[in-house]
């Protein structure tokens, strides 16, 4: 008898008779449709006066069967050679000799995806019938969720009596709310009679009632938090957490008389709203990275939060594939089938995709296997983060340059390394702080990970993708397809998601297929097989080509038959039967393949319906939607909610009351504060515009609501008597006095106006945001750097009272005349495609003062065209003007170096960092002192500011040199200019005013052009030549127009006195060029 050894450890048969149908079947339809292809194309060839159809419709017919037909001859390929596979679980080695097991399992928000059931998929992964110690489970909150981490540990402690139970009863089903509702039937053997089990069961059935009851419990608490109002936290900006679940070894367990325990690990990555986060494959790329760090198993399963495991075996069956010696060096996972277990009777929207699962994917496993399905998938870790060798001899750099800068993580990927992350019963903090490193979402920056490495998130459909290039580099997968269903999920039931899915599909594969380096018909053929090829190329083209052909059928059969064009032969034609045999065939063929899988006439019906819904309609929405994506045209996602928006900073800057009044400031201030931008909601009731006092008392309105007048006219009169403080304020000379202090001479001033946290306030009262008026250090021996000085003061103060991650930038005399500015701003921040690397939004300069004819061109109407930074109207993000220094290995001395000796600043760059101003309505007076340390005028000597760091003080143009130096680092700007102006200032009117600007900006931009700076020299390495040509031109224009126009305003006029022709006569052929060049001018 051959030993246990030599026999295989599973078996790959080819179903011949499928096989031998399928081809027959093909070869039939193929030659049927070649006679219709020669039909439609015969037309072409007849005379255009014995045409009895119009071209345009026979074309766009021909072409709808055309691209049918197509999508019918790829679709073959999956039917050429179906194979069925048999694994035999019982010849695999002893437990010992079994390599280990990571499951990812992923989750993102608790409201959508109950934590009662993710719970119970990670206590059926851990369920697994698989060597404990070798099974390590991580769950994957996206969310950053206090409920699904408290959910975690309650399943960690119900698993401890649910696992044994399993284990010692030999339970199938090892989910509990599956179990203990009886949706399946659950064979015990020998105990299904047994007082003992009966007894058991009832014990754990209510320790499960009651982990249920804590963890809705908890759900409750965190309802009436929301509806009060109260902070919770945020999904899309949160810091990482890894908590490990399993704090002492498997053998102390045994000590314990415990059953051992598979290790459990929450994870939830970093996530800044400033960084995409490349979805699911985003989250599945950290999970590489930090089970590398804590356990480094040479497979993985990945599992959907809703997809439990119905069958504790899978592991071991998948492994019976990735352990056979004849395929394991090229197999690189092995995918399960998706099965539902809240199928309706005659599933009416196809949601358990039976053609891919019961037909197509046993056909392409007969090629080089199918793809990845998102869940229910073996991977191994080689296949998506190659091998490495020691004695390989790779550059360090290069590893870095692919994988990130962390030492530890390199080293995981030799083949014999050996995780020490749990020693002595005690996790190792430096291997958590390593793995929260690597949980950060700025690891991937300048890393090619999702790119060349790990999940590729090229699309929204990651797994496709994925196993694509997988396959191009040589690589192979095996279909697993038990009698027993392996994973059990809950599908869409209703049309609306079912669409919505299937436009997400839709637009992930369009988006394959229109790509110009990675559409499957240019680049699958020269590195897999043809028919492998014609796969995805079909995976990749099936939206484009479904929903073409079928709007074609739904439309021009009907409108050639409302005005009687015949597009189909007579009955009595012979080419009728070609017809009606490619209708018979092609549906005769879906039905048998229907009939053979378990299927009925009703799901046939069920399956053509909702095929055809889908193709004009999800398929052709997201296929459009992948091309306005390549072409730029697609607006990001609808902003978050309130709760979620990031906090904003406003910067306003005044200098002298005399020239300012204080009245005009203080319009800007109380503009800026009621913009429509949390907490502020006063503007609510009457959805005010314009929330300048001045401008809006100002303006003419003929007819409002009585109601609405009257408290229009209460705030008027408190609005007068607030401006009338002020001037007798001014009269009197009271407000501000500082004795024996001058404009240029004093000491900083901080003061906050809110002195009591928002939740203090008055259910009468509303929300409001901070006010806070600084007045930093002047002294007479000391530069203060004008603007750029008193911006860079409020970087420093802001970041440690608000430390708000965009900051909007408005000159005095510039008030709010949109209140939803903030929100347009956060549309360019918040795009995905452009927010890692938008350093601003600029918003044009518009004055409400402009004369009729405008005779100074005081508007500056050609000058605020391009995106670049104007000094005002614009939403910076704080980590482009500071950095984003807190790094691994940056010394704390050399950041003293650059920010200043302040412990407080440096903590403020940290991005999980909260400034605490307010503690039980009272203020912090250490942070306020702090504060005033941060705006004195000896501050920044000796540090970075104003050269490297904030704005820069190199020219007094600081705004227009540090947008310029932003670009040459790598940053983009956005420039918005809504039909309704954003922000209105008031102009300069005359003609001193003017020049006097003037001079100023002249001076400011050629301190740029001949400096170190100078966009001639400086720019062309680091930013592209039209842009270098831009930003030359700008600080080149104050020389390149004052010496050609002094010698245009000299030269001429006196070689006219003195008889000396400058210009040729009118007769002169050379006379045309000149009149042409001073008309066509755009100067």
């Amino acid at each position: 008898m051959a030993s246990s050894s030599s026999l295989p450890l599973h078996l790959c048969n080819v179903n011949k008779l499928a096989m031998i149908i399928n081809r027959s079947h093909a070869l039939l339809h193929s030659i049927a449709i070649v006679f219709l292809i020669s039909y439609r194309a015969s037309f072409l060839f007849q005379e255009t006066k014995n045409r009895t159809v119009p071209t345009l419709p026979w074309l766009l017919i021909s072409a709808s069967e055309l691209l049918l037909s197509i999508s019918w001859l790829l679709g073959q390929a999956y039917r050429w050679r179906p194979v069925t596979r048999t694994v035999f679980p019982e010849r695999l080695p002893g437990d010992d000799k079994l390599p280990a097991i990571d499951v990812f399992i992923c989750t993102a928000d608790p409201d959508r995806e109950p934590t009662v059931d993710v719970m119970n998929t990670v206590i059926s992964a851990m369920a697994l019938d698989y060597p404990p110690e070798k099974l390590h489970v991580y769950l994957s909150d996206d969310g950053g969720s206090d409920r699904t981490l408290h959910g975690t540990k309650e399943a960690w402690k119900f698993a401890k009596s649910w696992l044994p139970f399993c284990r010692r009863f030999d339970i199938k089903t090892s989910c509990p709310e599956v179990y203990f509702s009886g949706f399946e039937d659950y064979d015990h053997g020998n105990f299904s009679k047994s007082s003992v089990f009966e007894a058991e069961r009832q014990k754990i059935k209510e320790k499960y009632e009651k982990f249920k009851e804590r963890i809705r419990r908890v759900a409750e608490e965190h309802r009436k938090v929301v509806e009060a109002g109260g902070a919770t936290s945020n999904s899309r900006d949160h810091p990482s957490t890894i908590q490990v679940m399993q704090e002492y070894s498997n053998e102390e367990f045994e000590e314990n008389g415990e059953v051992k325990m598979p290790q459990l690990v929450y994870v939830a990555r970093e996530k800044r709203p400033s960084h995409h986060h490349n979805f699911k494959a985003g989250n599945l790329n950290v999970l590489l990275r930090v089970s590398a760090m804590i356990s480094n198993s040479p497979y993985i399963l990945v599992l959907d939060c809703d997809m439990y495991c119905n069958d504790p075996t899978s592991a071991r069956q998948a492994m019976c594939c990735h352990l056979d010696p004849h395929i394991s060096s090229s197999l690189a996972y092995v995918q399960f089938p998706q099965t539902f277990r809240n199928l309706s009777k005659h599933d009416i929207y196809d949601s358990a995709y039976r053609s891919i699962f019961k037909i197509q994917w046993h056909g392409v496993d007969g090629l080089r296997g199918p793809g990845m399905c998102g869940t229910n998938f073996y991977i191994k870790r080689e296949a998506l983060l190659g091998s490495f060798k020691q004695e390989a001899g790779l550059d360090l750099m290069e590893l870095k340059r692919s994988f990130g800068p962390s030492n530890e993580f390199i080293k995981t990927l030799r083949q014999d390394y050996k995780p020490s992350f749990i020693t002595d019963g005690k996790s190792s903090n430096i291997l958590l702080e390593e793995a929260k490193v690597l949980a950060s979402c700025s690891y991937e920056d300048q890393t090619t990970w999702g790119i060349k490495v790990g999940f590729l998130h090229f699309c929204v459909m990651e797994d496709i993708f994925t196993s694509f290039q997988l396959q191009c580099k040589g690589w192979k997968s095996a279909y697993l397809n038990p009698v027993r269903q392996q994973f059990l999920g809950t599908c869409t039931t209703n049309l609306g998601e079912v669409l919505i899915h299937g436009s997400r599909a839709a637009s992930g594969l369009t988006q394959v297929a229109i790509s110009p380096k990675f559409c499957p018909l240019i680049y699958a053929p020269p590195r897999m097989s043809f028919l492998q090829s014609m796969t995805y190329i079909d995976m990749a083209f099936w939206p484009l080509l479904y929903s073409l052909s079928l709007w074609g059928f739904a439309l021009i059969p009907q409108l050639c038959l409302l005005n009687a064009i015949p597009l189909y032969p007579e009955v009595s034609d012979p080419y009728f039967s070609i017809f009606l045999f490619i209708f018979i065939s092609s549906l005769a063929k879906n039905l048998y393949e229907i009939l053979i899988t378990g299927g009925e006439i009703r799901t046939w019906i069920n399956e053509r319906r909702i095929w055809m819904i889908q193709s004009v309609t999800s398929f052709a929405s997201g296929s459009l939607d992948a091309f306005l994506n390549m072409l730029g045209l697609v607006f990001p996602e609808r902003l978050p909610s309130d709760e979620k928006l990031p906090a904003i900073d406003v910067f306003i800057c005044t200098t002298d009351p005399n020239k300012e009044p204080t009245i005009g400031v203080m319009n800007t201030l109380l503009s800026a504060m009621a913009l429509d931008y949390p907490p502020d909601k006063l503007h609510v009731r009457y959805d005010i515009k314009t929330r300048c006092p001045e401008a809006y008392f100002s303006r003419n309105v003929d007819s409002e609501p009585s109601e609405f007048m009257e408290e229009k006219q209460k705030i008027k009169e408190k609005y007068e008597l607030f401006k009338e403080r002020l001037m007798r304020d001014r009269e009197n000379s009271k407000l501000g006095d500082r004795g024996v202090y001058t404009a240029r001479d004093h000491p900083s001033c901080i003061e906050i106006i809110q002195e009591y946290s928002t939740e203090g306030l008055e259910e009468d009262q509303i929300k409001m945001p901070l006010l806070v008026y600084v007045s930093r250090e002047n002294s007479s021996s000391h530069v203060h750097h004008f603007k750029a000085g008193a911006v860079n003061v409020l970087l420093r103060v802001s970041a440690v009272l608000s430390n708000c991650p965009y900051i909007l930038m408005l000159d005095c005399d510039m008030y709010c005349n949109d209140p939803t500015s903030a929100r347009q701003a956060m549309c360019f921040h918040f795009d995905p495609q452009l927010s890692p690397s938008l350093a601003f939004v600029q918003f044009p300069q518009t004055f409400h003062d402009i004369s009729k004819n405008d005779i100074y061109d005081s508007e500056v109407r050609s000058a605020y065209t391009g995106p670049v930074l104007s000094g005002t109207n614009f939403y910076i993000k704080r980590e482009a003007l500071c950095g984003h220094p807190i790094k691994k290995g940056i010394d704390l001395k050399e950041l003293k170096n650059t920010y200043g000796p302040s412990d407080e600043i440096i903590k403020s760059f940290l991005q999980d960092y909260k400034p605490d101003i307010n503690n039980n309505g009272e203020l912090s007076n250490m942070l306020l002192e702090e504060a005033k340390v941060l705006a004195s005028c000896s501050y920044e000597d000796h540090t970075k500011w104003g050269k490297e760091v904030g704005f820069l003080y190199d020219a007094v143009a600081e705004d227009f040199l540090t947008g310029f130096i932003l670009q040459c680092k790598g940053w983009i700007s956005a420039y918005v200019a809504p039909s309704r102006p954003q922000f209105l200032g008031t102009s300069t009117t005359n003609l001193n005013d003017l020049l006097v600007q003037g001079v100023r900006w002249g001076s400011g931009l050629v301190d740029v052009a001949i400096s170190r700076f100078c966009p001639l020299l400086y720019g062309p390495t680091r930013t592209s030549f039209l842009h270098c040509m831009c930003y030359a031109e700008l600080s080149l224009f104050p020389l390149l127009y004052s010496l050609p126009l002094w010698c245009l305003a000299t030269i001429p006029q006196l070689c006219l006195l003195n008889g000396i022709s400058l210009y040729p006569k009118v007769s002169n052929t050379y006379f045309g060029v000149f009149l042409f060049i001073f008309i066509s001018s755009d100067e």
